[in-house]
């Protein structure tokens, strides 16, 4: 009983954990899976038997899918980053200083009010 709750539920759980942390460190679904496929493989001959094999399998193909779809939520994330925000926020300022020279005081008053406003894109740091 102990053996199927490992197979069926906490190796798979582990390793979709661990993929989804591999992917954020290492940014490559494929080189997630090799790593997993490797260290299952060890696994399979130097503790388990040969019928492990068909679990090591699907644990990799489990560990890529897991990799894989935590790589498209990343990219979903990144695709409104702060480094556009800051683009658009400075060609903004860009044009409001055109506008404050070559316009009269009530412009200048008008285009203060939006510098005001909060350009901070909000986003956490990522290294």
């Amino acid at each position: 009983m102990n053996d199927i709750l490992l197979l069926f539920f906490a190796l798979p759980v582990a390793i979709a954990i661990l993929s989804i942390i591999g992917q954020t460190l290492i940014n490559s679904p494929i080189k997630i899976a090799g790593i997993t496929f490797s260290i299952l493989l060890i696994i399979t001959f130097s503790v388990a038997d040969e019928s492990f094999l068909i679990y090591t399998i699907l644990y990799t193909i489990l560990s890529y899918a897991t990799a894989w779809i935590t790589s498209l939520w990343m990219n979903n994330q990144d695709e409104d980053n702060c480094l556009n925000q800051l683009i658009r926020a400075t060609n903004a300022e860009n044009l409001l200083n055109m506008q404050n020279t070559t316009s009269s005081q009530n412009t200048i008053n008008q285009s203060n009010n939006i510098n005001n406003t909060n350009n901070s894109c909000n986003c956490r740091r990522r290294f």
